[in-house]
């Protein structure tokens, strides 16, 4: 795909999940997707943990309503 297109955006399991780890190691970075006023700290945290743990590239965050 990578060839053919410039930018590839793939929509994955939450990242507590084992699915989600193994999708951010796949691919080139990740964005994490925080939900205002749902999302807690101790989450984002953990999140942005598991990503780093997975070898996973993590660009920033975007955050959602």
């Amino acid at each position: 795909m990578v060839r053919s297109y410039q930018l590839v955006l793939v929509a994955g399991a939450p990242v507590d999940s084992p699915q989600a780890a193994r999708l951010a190691c796949c691919c080139e970075a990740t964005y994490l997707i925080v939900r205002l006023g749902r999302t807690t700290v101790r989450a984002m945290r953990r999140a942005v943990r598991a990503i780093q743990e997975s070898r996973g590239r993590l660009l920033g965050s975007i955050v959602i309503e």
